[in-house]
């Protein structure tokens, strides 16, 4: 069986302040928005938490960028 293509879409927002609590608040609330507001992006997020073992790993989305294996990272225009 192989690995089954996707393409990767993200939904989200840019954060300027972190430091700044009622930044990190609002951005909070943006988020909650966009999670919960977009049908579209809830199933996806629903989706994703039903078929992903969950690791708290930026590797669980992004398997292929956040890696310890150094064969996929030539395979990549990041390196």
């Amino acid at each position: 069986m192989g690995i089954k293509k996707r393409i990767c879409q993200l939904a989200g927002r840019k954060v300027l302040n972190f430091t700044d609590v009622g930044e990190r608040i609002k951005v909070g609330k943006q988020l909650y928005t966009i999670l919960f507001g977009i049908s579209k992006v809830n199933k996806a997020a629903f989706q994703f938490a039903k078929e992903v073992k969950h690791t708290g790993s930026r590797a669980d989305y992004w398997h292929h960028v956040y890696t310890k294996d150094p064969s996929i990272w030539k395979k990549t225009n990041w390196t």
